[in-house]
C-alpha cells in the first residue's frame, strides 16, 4: 500500500513559509486541485463498488460533512472504508460524529472523535 499522507519536515515547512505569497498561493491551489481529484476518485470507486448510488450520495451525503479545513470528511471516511485496514476512522468533524451510528451500521467502520480515541489510550487508574 502506498501511503497517502507523509509527515512534513519542519525545516521544509519553514522554507515554504518564507516564500513570496504568490508562490504559496499557487502551491495551495495545486494542493486543493489534488484533493479535488482524489475526492472524485474516491466517489467514483465507491459508486463502482456499490457502496451507495449516485442518487443516495447526492441526497444523503454530498456537501454535508465539510470540516473546518474544507475537506469532505464523508469522502475521507468512505476512502477509509474501502481501504479497510484500520479499526476505526478518527475525525473532529462534529457533523459526521453526530450521525455516526447510521454510517457505522451501513459501512461497517467505527467512527471516533480524536478526543474519544485519546481517552481510550489513557491508562486507567484503579
Amino acid at each position: 500500500m502506498i501511503p497517502k499522507y507523509a509527515p512534513i519536515n519542519p525545516a521544509l515547512f519553514e522554507q515554504v513559509r518564507k516564500l513570496p505569497l504568490s508562490i504559496r498561493e499557487s502551491m495551495v491551489q495545486r494542493i486543493l486541485s489534488k484533493i479535488h481529484e482524489d475526492n472524485k476518485r474516491v466517489l467514483r470507486e465507491a459508486l463502482e463498488r456499490g457502496l451507495f448510488t449516485k442518487e443516495e450520495y447526492e441526497k444523503e451525503y454530498q456537501d454535508r460533512f465539510y470540516d473546518d479545513y474544507g475537506s469532505d470528511s464523508f469522502l475521507r471516511y468512505i476512502d477509509a472504508v474501502m481501504d479497510a485496514q484500520g479499526e476505526c476512522f478518527l475525525t473532529e468533524n462534529e457533523r459526521l460524529i453526530n450521525v455516526r451510528d447510521g454510517l457505522q451500521k451501513k459501512f461497517k467502520l467505527k467512527i471516533m472523535s480524536t478526543k474519544e480515541a485519546a481517552e481510550t489510550m489513557e491508562p486507567k487508574s484503579d
